[in-house]
């Protein structure tokens, strides 16, 4: 069954606080006061180290080796990429977030005439007049007869500083942290997807914790385009659509 109206704000309210936090994390100054006083309390416990027992000295080295291990591991695991995974077809495909502002059902879309088969329409969102994509067609990926269980499409709001427009995609299936070190450049053309349109290749197995799937088949993808959503919405076609609609 596909994502209910509440699911997908909660997916896009996810999304907004995440880049709320993020943004925070960048705009907060170093208090070098308060890292000069850790340092000062660092040299003041080495200070003491020799009248420490063997027994504190060995209890405060196994907590050193603990953070030590830790620190590691967050290393080996690397930047983390945050994705949208949406269904198209029968496939999935990541879309990074930054460029994702909203998550809606299909809305009324408004059909616009002389216009390429993969512009949808448009949709008014809050007074506010956007194209809208239909990503399959515009990838140029095989159609799929909807079944009847089938739930409404999504729409993906997206925006960069020079375009701003709706994809209609077939189901948003979740949000996920990628480890960036485990997203692979396409070696060659994937899926018959231009290759300025693919940012990276995911691959997955079966021990991998961020394995996805779709509420509505039990497939085991091991393979996840990241699609290169920046390249995509700078492409000519959809400038010149965007002006004409």
């Amino acid at each position: 069954m596909s994502l209910n109206e509440q699911a997908l704000r909660e997916l896009a309210a996810s999304i907004s606080a995440r880049k709320k936090a993020a943004e925070a994390s960048r705009s907060v100054p170093i208090d070098w006061n308060i890292v000069h006083r850790r340092l000062t309390e660092s040299s003041a416990r080495l200070a003491w180290v020799d009248e420490l027992t063997e027994e504190a000295l060995q209890q405060a080295w196994t907590r050193r080796a603990a953070q030590v291990a830790q620190t590691l591991q967050e290393q080996e695991q690397g930047d983390q990429v945050e994705v949208a995974v949406i269904k198209l077809g029968r496939e999935q495909y990541g879309l990074d977030v930054q460029y994702i502002f909203d998550i809606r059902l299909n809305e009324n879309i408004t059909r616009v005439p002389r216009v390429p088969e993969w512009v949808a329409g448009v949709v008014n969102l809050r007074g506010q007049i956007l194209s809208v994509v239909d990503l399959q067609r515009y990838l140029g990926l095989p159609a799929v007869e909807k079944t009847p269980e089938a739930g409404p499409r999504h729409l993906l709001l997206v925006q960069t500083p020079q375009m701003e427009m709706a994809l209609l995609v077939d189901e948003v299936l979740s949000i996920q942290n990628l480890p960036a070190n485990h997203i692979q450049e396409a070696a060659s053309v994937v899926r018959g997807l231009p290759a300025e349109y693919v940012q990276g290749v995911y691959i997955k197995n079966e021990t991998d914790g961020n394995k996805v799937a779709s509420s509505k088949s039990k497939e085991n993808t091991s393979l996840l385009v990241i699609l290169n959503l920046s390249a995509m919405l700078a492409d000519k076609r959809l400038i010149v659509q965007e002006e004409i609609v």
